[in-house]
């Protein structure tokens, strides 16, 4: 069976998608040399950002030293976009400690998997549980894994433009 793909939307799972964003098309093209960031000390190295475990202090300057640069991560927290928002309605009292850490602990995973991965901001509001996330493929699994653990409703809207994704997660 062939799957048929748009250069305007991606269909996965039966939702629409917007196209992949490059990161140059975001942040500009790749940097020469080596950079860390000025707040989290990721490294970006060879066109990608690692995490700063990666490489030793005597590596960095083995390789002509590093430039300090902010990452792409720090730039949206920064500047407060996001391209993830979640939204957890109805969270029963009982519940809601539970579901935070299932949160940090989602959140945490994905950010040792790629550095550049983080929940940026997590409030309470009179709606419920407001997270925002730096890329839009956390927003979703993060409303995916709270739905797994604690049944409930799940919506997911992607945006039509290079807005953020939303994900609303009610409870029953």
């Amino acid at each position: 069976m062939k799957k048929e793909t748009s250069k305007k939307t991606l269909k996965k799972g039966g939702l629409r998608q917007p196209p992949k964003k490059s990161e140059a098309s975001e942040f500009g093209g790749g940097k020469k040399g080596v950079l860390v960031c000025l707040k989290c000390k990721a490294v970006y190295k060879n066109k990608s950002w690692h995490h700063k475990e990666k490489y030793t202090n005597k590596e960095i300057k083995e390789m002509g030293g590093a430039k300090p640069y902010k990452c792409p991560a720090c730039i949206r927290k920064e500047s407060d976009t996001c391209e993830g928002f979640l939204i957890l309605k109805n969270v029963p009292k009982d519940k809601e400690k539970e579901i935070l850490a299932l949160v940090k602990n989602v959140g945490e995973k994905a950010e040792m998997t790629d550095v550049l991965d983080r929940i940026i901001k997590l409030k309470k509001s009179r709606d419920g549980i407001e997270i925002e996330t730096t890329e839009n493929q956390l927003a979703v699994k993060l409303g995916k894994q709270i739905k797994s653990a604690f049944k409930g409703k799940l919506e997911i809207h992607w945006s039509h433009t290079d807005g953020p994704v939303r994900v609303l997660w009610t409870a029953f």
